[in-house]
């Protein structure tokens, strides 16, 4: 749609008198419009504006459900003013499909009966009431402790010293039985997270005096680890999972020019030369199909129109519908045979499954590190 311009006779800016079809002034290149309006012309170029995206939304329903590869074919021809943007179909989908799964989660955390609010510290303290009783041991129980413990005592007396200067693993997560972690290598442990936070949220002390407190190597990374593991630690499930659902559409949005590079490998040597942006363009409308169906079937799960049995079965079929989609989109767009296309497509499947997956688990471990 042409931009609606409130013209002027005259350039606002040199003077020039200007003809009423002149959109710029020749004399300087001003556009021809003046920028300050009433409220009303506001309000009827953003009707305009909504008007003409609700028209190229319904104009790309069709398509985009039952011709797979059409919009991508048609924005890689030039033919984009008729149907809706790659990037805002996606946009659209994901917010529909992550929107729906967050309704979702959220409803069944709580209907459950765990207790989701308590803070990850105080998950296994029994606080129920305790009966201090004496256990009654016999003379021969009390020989037999008394013996154990000064085996124990010998035991650790002829135990070698631990070697400082060996180096633990450099990227090694393990945890002790008194609750500390080690992280990277790097000996960080923090057995008593509500003390370590109140330490590491001092305004008097400073870096090296927290950490020295903590009995952890200062540097910026053990430092920043630190804080992001007591905070975790003092935040409960709820607040981690509405922190992951909010991240994780922003993660799957970063994934997608690697998706799209992966592709892009596949078709470096066809006969036709493919540009990258159109195996992003490609990936962009595959995916958003892929949301769509996810977001039905995730409103279908959960206003329960549907047996367990049944939700399976509607399960594999949206699965089978999205593979079904997928291959007949790669084959329509890349042009190539039914075989190599299926060669191709099984290939990327695999690889894809692979990077997913580590894309969400680093991308969710990197979002961690802004915990707060």
């Amino acid at each position: 749609m042409a931009k609606k311009r409130q013209k002027s006779e005259y350039c606002l800016n040199c003077k020039t008198e200007l003809p009423e079809n002149y959109n710029f002034c020749p004399a300087c290149g001003q556009e021809n419009d003046q920028k300050i309006k009433p409220i009303t012309s506001y309000v009827d170029d953003s009707f305009h504006d909504w008007f003409a995206f609700d028209n190229r939304l319904w104009r790309s329903i069709v398509p985009f459900l039952f011709r797979p590869a059409y919009l991508t074919k048609a924005y890689s021809e030039g033919r984009r003013q008729d149907y809706i943007t790659p990037v805002r179909l996606y946009l659209t989908m994901s917010v529909l499909c992550f929107f729906a799964l967050s309704l979702v989660i959220t409803s069944s955390v709580a209907n459950s009966e765990a207790n989701f609010n308590t803070k990850l510290t105080d998950f296994g303290k029994d606080d129920t009431l305790k009966i201090n009783k004496k256990e009654v041991k016999t003379k021969e129980q009390l020989k037999e402790d008394s013996l154990k413990k000064i085996k124990k005592a010998k035991k650790a007396k002829n135990k070698p010293p631990r070697d400082s200067t060996k180096k633990e693993n450099s990227l090694s997560i393990t945890s002790d039985n008194d609750g500390g972690f080690s992280i990277f290598g790097e000996n960080i442990k923090i057995k008593d997270p509500k003390k370590a936070k109140k330490i590491l949220d001092s305004k008097t002390l400073t870096q090296k005096q927290k950490m020295d407190s903590l009995k952890i190597k200062n540097t910026f990374w053990n430092y920043l680890l630190a804080k992001q593991i007591t905070k975790v630690a003092e935040s409960t499930p709820n607040e981690l999972f509405n922190y992951v659902m909010n991240k994780l559409p922003i993660v799957m949005f970063v994934l997608l020019p690697f998706f799209a590079w992966l592709l892009h490998l596949f078709y470096l040597f066809s006969r036709r030369k493919y540009y990258y942006i159109e195996s992003l363009v490609f990936t962009l409308h595959t995916h958003s199909f892929v949301f769509f169906t996810f977001f039905i079937g995730i409103l279908l799960s959960f206003f329960n129109f549907a047996n367990d049995d049944v939700v399976g079965i509607m399960w594999g079929l949206i699965l089978l519908i999205n593979m079904i989609y997928i291959f007949v989109a790669q084959k329509r767009f890349y042009q190539q045979g039914y075989i190599l296309t299926f060669i191709k497509y099984s290939i990327y499947s695999f690889l894809y499954t692979i990077v997913l997956f580590l894309g969400l688990f680093f991308g969710i471990a990197f979002t961690m590190l802004f915990f707060y």
